[in-house]
C-alpha cells in the first residue's frame, strides 16, 4: 500500500529555501532560493542572486544552444532513429530529448558541435570510413530557420567536400521509417582553408510573401571526401615535430619513364640514384566540426503554453488543438471548416490562452499535407488577439490581425505567415474559414479545411507582466503585521505592485495515485487491490476565511494592509512593463510583525447602507475588542478612507486629535483600552463612490493593528466598515457654472463626478457656437468634487471675443461610456 506524503508548512528558519525566511520579528524573501520557491508562469523569469525580473524573449537564435530543454514525443515507426529514446508507460508513448540524434563516428565527441564553445569540436574517427563520417542533430522541436552555419576549429581542418541536409520529421515515405531531408547546403568542390560556411534556407513548400526560412527540426550532415593521411605537403623537418597524430602518409616516388609513381620503403631503396624520385611527407588531415548553428526567427513562445498554465481548445472534442503547439509537424490539429449555424457549428475556432502576456509581431503557421485527397492547406482564415482588457460586459477586447485578404486564399499554399507591428498579446482567436467550400464535401456534413501542423508566435521583448505568488507562509501563531517593504528597481515605463493576503484557517485537500503515478478519485483509490495503490499527498491550501487580495501598497515601507493579527500570509508581486526593452526587477521583500495589541477588533460604521452621494453625512464608527490574556491593548485610533474623501470628528473633547486632515483622522482616546467594550466615534463626511472603506487601525506606542470589518454592535444594523450609496442618477451632477465673464471676475467651474472607481480624464472644454474649441482644461481623478476657473482665454493666451460660449463636462465612466454635460457661459467686455 502507498505512502502518505504531507505538504507540512514549517515555521522558523528552516524554511528557508522554500520560498522565504522567519528571521524573529519579520518575514524575510531575499535569496535565489527564496524566489525558486514561488509559484509564476514557467518561463517567463529570470532569477539571479541579485533578484528577479521578467525574462527577456530574443529575436534572432541559435537554436542548436537549448535543443537539450525540449523534449518530444517519438513516432513509434522511427524509435530505431533515436537511440536515446525512452518509453513512458504513463503516457504509453515514446520520448526523446534534443540534441545529438546519431553519428555514424565518434559520437561520444559529437555533443561538442552544439555547446557554444568554439573550442571543443567534433572530429570523426579517422580509422572510420568516410562513409561513415555523418551527423544528425535533433533541435527538440520544430523551428522556422533562416540560416544553418558550421564553423569548423582553428585547430584543424574543414571537411573536404561535405553536404547538408534538413527535415521535418515527417517520413519519406508512408511505409518508411525514415526521414525526408532535403539538401540545404554543400561545398562546391575541394575546400581546404575556409572555416566558416554559412547556408542561407528557403522554404521547401509553397509559401506566401511573408514566409521567411524553412520549417526545420532535424539537421543531417554528410562528409562526402577527405584528404586523409594527405592533408598537406610538408618538409621532413616539419614532419618530424608534427605530433604522431597529425603525421600523414610518407610516399616514396618512383621516377621511371616519365611517369611518378609511390611505391614502399624497401622498393625506394633497392632503385638506382636516378630513379628516386625523392620523399614526400604529408600531414593527415584533423576534420573538425567545432559549431553548427541553425538561426532562426527568435524564440517561439507557443511551445509552452501548457507548462505556463495556458491553454488551447476547440469546441470539436474530437479535435486535438494542442498539437498546434506541441513543436512537432508529425502532430497536427484537425481543423474544421467554421460554420455558425447547423452540425458542428463552432468547430474550427481555435481559442488560446499564452499563460501570459508577451510582446509579439509575427505568427507562422505551418501546415501538414494531407493523405490521399485531402490537402491540408487553408482556404482562409482570421487571427485576432487580445492583451486580456476587457469590454464593459466582461468579455475580452479583440483586435485582428490577419488581414481581410486572407479570409479567401486562392492559391494551395503550406507556409503562411502574419507580420504586424508588436504589441502585448495574452489571448489568440484563430478561425479557419472556407468562405468559398473549396473542400469538397464528403459523406461527413463537417468539412476539413485545414491540418495546423504548428502555429508559431515571436516577438522581442522583456515578458511586460508576470505575476509572482508566495507560498503560504506560516508566522508561528497569530501576528501582528505592521508593514511591508521591498526593495526594487523601476525604470521609466516599468513598475512593481505588491499586495498581500492573511487568514487563520488551512484547507486540506488529499491527492490519489496509483503506482504508476496517475492521479485518481478517492472513490476509484478505495477499491483498487493494494498492490495497484500509490501514494496519497496532503496538500494545504488558504481556507474559507482567507481575506482577498489587498489593493496594491502604495510605497515600500507602507501600513500592511491585509487582515491582522493572522496566522498565515500570501504574498503576490506582479512585474509590469509598458517598454519591451525595459523591465522591472525586485530583489527583497521584508513584513515586519510584532504581538498582537488585542487578539482582535472589529468595527462597523453606521449608516452603511442608502447614503446620498455627494451629500454630507453623519457616521458613527464603533469599535469591538477581543483580548487575550496578556495583550497590552490600545489608546489610539486612526480612519482612512479609500478611496479618499474628507473627514471631519464631532464632539468629543476627551479625544486628543493627533491628525485630521482631508484622509486620515487620528485621534488618541483618554485611556488605555485593556476590556472588552465599544468605542465610538462621530465624524462628517461627503462620499462620491459606492463601496467607500472605512480603514480602521488601533495603536500604541507606535504600534498599529489593523481592525477587521464586521458586526461590532447588535443593536446597530451596519455589518462592516464598507459603505453602500444610493444609486447615482447621473456620473456627473452639481454642476455650476458662473453664467457670466468679465474681465474682472474670472468663470468658475465646480461639479461632482460619481462612480468612477479608478482615475480617469476629467476635462472641461470650452467652445463657440460654430463647435470650435477654444479652451482645454483636465485633470486625471477618481469620484469626488472639481473645481475649474476660465480667465476668459483661448488656447494661446489670447482673451477670446465676447458672445456666449458653451462649458462642456467630459468624463469616461468606469464601464466604459462617455458622460458629458454642457452649460453656458456668456463674455462680456
Amino acid at each position: 500500500m502507498g505512502a502518505v506524503l504531507l505538504l507540512v508548512l514549517l515555521s522558523g528558519s528552516s524554511l528557508a529555501g522554500k520560498g522565504y525566511s522567519i528571521l524573529h520579528d519579520r518575514v524575510v524573501v531575499r535569496s535565489r532560493a527564496h524566489w525558486e520557491g514561488w509559484t509564476f508562469p514557467q518561463g517567463t523569469l529570470e532569477i539571479g542572486e541579485e533578484g528577479v525580473r521578467p525574462k527577456f524573449v530574443r529575436k534572432n537564435v541559435n537554436a542548436c544552444l537549448d535543443a537539450g530543454r525540449f523534449v518530444h514525443e517519438v513516432d513509434k515507426k522511427q524509435v530505431d532513429l533515436f537511440p536515446g529514446a525512452w518509453y513512458d508507460s504513463k503516457e504509453r508513448k515514446w520520448f526523446a530529448r534534443g540534441g545529438i540524434m546519431r553519428a555514424g563516428s565518434n559520437p561520444e565527441g559529437a555533443p561538442a558541435i552544439m555547446d557554444g564553445d568554439p573550442g571543443t569540436f567534433w572530429e570523426p574517427n579517422l580509422d572510420d570510413p568516410v562513409g561513415n563520417w555523418w551527423i544528425e542533430v535533433d533541435l527538440g522541436r520544430l523551428v522556422c530557420a533562416t540560416k544553418i552555419v558550421l564553423k569548423f576549429a582553428e585547430q584543424g581542418d574543414p571537411f573536404l567536400q561535405f553536404k547538408v541536409f534538413t527535415s521535418t520529421g515527417e517520413r519519406a515515405f508512408e511505409l518508411s521509417s525514415a526521414m525526408n531531408y532535403v539538401l540545404a547546403g554543400q561545398t562546391k568542390g575541394p575546400n581546404k582553408t575556409k572555416k566558416v560556411f554559412e547556408f542561407e534556407l528557403s522554404p521547401t513548400e509553397a509559401s506566401d510573401e511573408n514566409w521567411v526560412g524553412r520549417a526545420v527540426q532535424y539537421i543531417r550532415i554528410v562528409v562526402t571526401d577527405s584528404d586523409g593521411k594527405r592533408a598537406e605537403l610538408v618538409t621532413e623537418q616539419e614532419y618530424r615535430s608534427l605530433p604522431p597524430g597529425w603525421r600523414g602518409a610518407v610516399d616514396y616516388i618512383w621516377k621511371v619513364a616519365g611517369e611518378e609513381r609511390v611505391v614502399t620503403k624497401e622498393e625506394y631503396e633497392d632503385l638506382p640514384p636516378e630513379q628516386r624520385g625523392g620523399i614526400r611527407y604529408y600531414r593527415r588531415e584533423r576534420p573538425r566540426l567545432a559549431e553548427l548553428e541553425v538561426w532562426t526567427l527568435g524564440e517561439n513562445v507557443a511551445l509552452d503554453i501548457l507548462k505556463r498554465g495556458g491553454s488551447a481548445s476547440d469546441p470539436n472534442k474530437m479535435a486535438v488543438p494542442a498539437y498546434a503547439f506541441d513543436g512537432l509537424l508529425t502532430t497536427w490539429w484537425k481543423a474544421a471548416a467554421y460554420r455558425e449555424v447547423g452540425y458542428g457549428a463552432g468547430w474550427g475556432l481555435l481559442t488560446v490562452d499564452l499563460g501570459s502576456k508577451f510582446w509579439i509581431d509575427t505568427i507562422c503557421y505551418v501546415l501538414k499535407r494531407g493523405k490521399y485527397t485531402e490537402k491540408g492547406v487553408l482556404n482562409g482564415y482570421c487571427t485576432r488577439v487580445s492583451d486580456g482588457s476587457r469590454a464593459p460586459d466582461g468579455s475580452l477586447i479583440w483586435e485582428r490581425i490577419s488581414p481581410k485578404s486572407r479570409e479567401i486564399i486562392w492559391d494551395d499554399m503550406w507556409r503562411l505567415a502574419d507580420r504586424f507591428e508588436p504589441r502585448k498579446v495574452r489571448y489568440l482567436e484563430f478561425r479557419n474559414l472556407d468562405i468559398l467550400e473549396k473542400r469538397p464535401r464528403t459523406y461527413t456534413p463537417v468539412i476539413y479545411a485545414g491540418n495546423v501542423g504548428e502555429l508559431q508566435l515571436y516577438g522581442e521583448g522583456y515578458v511586460p507582466e508576470v505575476v509572482l505568488t508566495s507560498p503560504i507562509i506560516e508566522l508561528g501563531g497569530p501576528k501582528n503585521l505592521t508593514s511591508i517593504d521591498w526593495d526594487a528597481e523601476t525604470p521609466e515605463g516599468t513598475k512593481v505592485e505588491v499586495r498581500t493576503r492573511t487568514g487563520n484557517e488551512l484547507r486540506e485537500v488529499v491527492h490519489y495515485f496509483d503506482r504508476n503515478g496517475n492521479e485518481v478519485s478517492k472513490f476509484k483509490y478505495m477499491n483498487l487491490p493494494n498492490f495497484m495503490k500509490g501514494d496519497t499527498l496532503v496538500e494545504y491550501l488558504p481556507g474559507p476565511d482567507w481575506s482577498r487580495w489587498s489593493r496594491v501598497y502604495a510605497e515600500p515601507g507602507a501600513n500592511f494592509l491585509s487582515p491582522s493579527p493572522r496566522k498565515y500570509l500570501m504574498i503576490q508581486v506582479k512585474l509590469i512593463s509598458d517598454d519591451p526593452y525595459r523591465a522591472p526587477s525586485i530583489s527583497s521583500i521584508t513584513v515586519r510583525f510584532g504581538r498582537p495589541l488585542v487578539r482582535r477588533v472589529v468595527a462597523e460604521v453606521n449608516p452603511d447602507r442608502g447614503v446620498r452621494p455627494g451629500k454630507k453625512q453623519e457616521f458613527q464608527l464603533l469599535i469591538r475588542p477581543s483580548f487575550s490574556r496578556n495583550d497590552v491593548g490600545f489608546d489610539e485610533v486612526m480612519v482612512v478612507p479609500s478611496p479618499s474623501v474628507e473627514m471631519d470628528l464631532l464632539g468629543g473633547d476627551e479625544l486628543e486629535v493627533l491628525k485630521n486632515r482631508d484622509d486620515t483622522l487620528w485621534v488618541r482616546l483618554p485611556e488605555v483600552i485593556r476590556s472588552e467594550r465599544t468605542i465610538s466615534l462621530r465624524f462628517t463626511s461627503t462620499l462620491f463612490s459606492n463601496g467607500t472603506t472605512f480603514q480602521v487601525m488601533v495603536g500604541r506606542r507606535g504600534s498599529w493593528q489593523r481592525v477587521d470589518s464586521g458586526d461590532a454592535s447588535e443593536l446597530l444594523p451596519g455589518k462592516g466598515t464598507t459603505v453602500l450609496l444610493k444609486v447615482a442618477k447621473e456620473i456627473v451632477g452639481d454642476l455650476r457654472v458662473e453664467p457670466i465673464f468679465t474681465p474682472n471676475l474670472n468663470v468658475r467651474i465646480s461639479f461632482s463626478v460619481f462612480e468612477i472607481g479608478f482615475p480617469r480624464p476629467v476635462e472641461v472644454s470650452i467652445y463657440d457656437l460654430r463647435g470650435r474649441r477654444v479652451r482645454s482644461m483636465s485633470e486625471v481623478g477618481a469620484a469626488g468634487k472639481y473645481e475649474f476657473e476660465w480667465d476668459g482665454r483661448d488656447q494661446d493666451g489670447n482673451l477670446v471675443p465676447p458672445g456666449v460660449y458653451l462649458v462642456r463636462v467630459r468624463v469616461e465612466a468606469d464601464r466604459g461610456a462617455e458622460v458629458a454635460r454642457v452649460r453656458t457661459v456668456c463674455v462680456v467686455y
